[in-house]
């Protein structure tokens, strides 16, 4: 990618880069990009108690999967609720800044 500001000729750099950039190599078909879709398998619920004295302050991150995906009609109302109760990065959402900084808790 380039981009070239200012006052310039289009024609003049046209002919210079291929000369400075190269030319573009054309795609292997064997390497082309295939995007990953994770599946959704269903895993039965249990409760994991892990006891940590010395670790008054550890956090604990979770994940659940679900079959949804963005075509679904209740996608944009899960992306709201994603962001407003924990879409935000360890402490810093909308949830725990009101328990924590506005309520003191």
């Amino acid at each position: 990618m380039m981009a070239i500001v200012g006052d310039f000729d289009p024609q003049a750099v046209k002919a210079v880069l291929p000369a400075v950039l190269g030319t573009k190599k054309q795609g292997n078909a064997k390497c082309a990009f295939e995007r990953f879709w994770d599946t959704y398998t269903p895993v039965k619920a249990a409760r994991i108690e892990v006891d940590t004295p010395s670790k008054e302050n550890a956090i604990v991150m979770a994940r659940t999967d679900f079959a949804a995906n963005l075509d679904d009609k209740d996608a944009p109302a899960m992306i709201v609720a994603d962001w407003i109760l924990g879409g935000g990065t360890g402490l810093s959402n909308r949830l725990v800044n009101r328990l924590r900084q506005k309520e003191g808790l």
